[in-house]
């Protein structure tokens, strides 16, 4: 008599337990699961946001085609970069003398500007490099970043009622990774709810790979390759908390900013995004350490060393 798929299924379950090769499950306790909740939903949140400006560079392009490559303002997003963008339309801004975009921009800007008539100039300068829209599609355009601005700005706004609750919590659970610098309240309720107990993992190694921060071997024979990629496995949240604090701690640690910038400068290509992952598994090891122990972190003595070099 033939079995069916079901009960080969049953049958390869029961050899697994029988031999205790079934993996073991891990339910965090009600605190670090009502945390994990909250963290997850804001790491949706971020991914939001982020997949919304996207889209909306492209119709930033369509509008003014040299917007974002000609950098009138260092963030197309800032306050007067994304005003300019939606509440005008580029037949407006191009009827605008240099002293009016200069008094528009040094009121969006809030007076911020070092040189704003020379960043009116640039804006002239960047729409008249910008491909040419027509009237109907120029209108069109600014209704809808108008439209993507607001909705962008209303998720920024749930996003940081959600920081506020997410710290409220924080302040009742156990913390040593808010001592170090740049690791907010945040970030580091993102790293600790997914790891809720670190004694689950021997060493940090099993914990870069449950993060999924490991990369994949590529060699044949005598052949091994230079360029590895990073494995898709791994918990996909809090290796997302730990490369944003990595991109934190190495602005305010100067140990962490002196491994990004050596790690920066070994590869010609993809060198902010390998940098920023090497400096997360840095910081697995710091994080599996301060939680293993339970004490605050201590900067190590500062050794003389040779100036590294600024990023060009």
């Amino acid at each position: 008599m033939s079995t069916t798929h079901s009960e080969h299924d049953a049958l390869a379950v029961a050899e697994r337990l029988r031999f205790g090769h079934l993996p073991v499950t891990y339910v965090p306790s009600p605190d670090y699961l009502a945390l994990r909740m909250l963290t997850r939903y804001r790491y949706r949140l971020a991914r939001q946001i982020a997949q919304e400006k996207q889209r909306a560079l492209t119709r930033v392009f369509l509008k003014a085609s040299e917007w974002q490559r000609g950098q009138p303002f260092c963030d197309v997003w800032g306050a007067t970069s994304a005003t300019l963008l939606t509440e005008f339309t580029v037949a407006e801004i191009a009827t605008m003398t240099l002293p009016q975009l200069t008094e528009l921009i040094q009121e969006y800007g809030r007076k911020h500007f070092d040189d704003p008539q020379a960043t009116a100039h640039h804006v002239q300068r960047t729409l008249q490099n910008s491909f040419p829209v027509t009237a109907n599609l120029d209108a069109a355009l600014t209704s809808v970043l108008q439209i993507a601005w607001t909705h962008i700005r209303d998720l920024e706004k749930l996003m940081h009622r959600l920081d506020r609750d997410i710290a409220q919590r924080m302040k009742h659970l156990p913390n040593p990774l808010l001592s170090v610098q740049g690791l907010g309240p945040v970030i580091t309720a993102g790293i600790v709810a997914e790891i809720a107990d670190i004694h689950r993992f021997p060493d940090d190694p099993p914990l870069a790979k449950f993060v999924g921060l490991v990369w994949r071997k590529h060699a044949s024979g005598q052949f091994v390759a230079e360029e590895t990629r990073l494995a898709k496995t791994g918990n996909v949240y809090l290796r997302y908390y730990l490369i944003e604090g990595a991109n934190l701690i190495r602005q305010h640690n100067l140990e962490y900013q002196a491994y990004y910038r050596r790690k920066f400068a070994e590869v010609p290509k993809h060198q902010h995004k390998r940098a920023l992952v090497l400096t997360a598994r840095k910081l697995v090891r710091l994080v599996f350490a301060l939680l293993t122990k339970n004490q605050p972190y201590v900067r190590p003595q500062a050794k003389p060393t040779q100036e590294v070099a600024p990023i060009a």
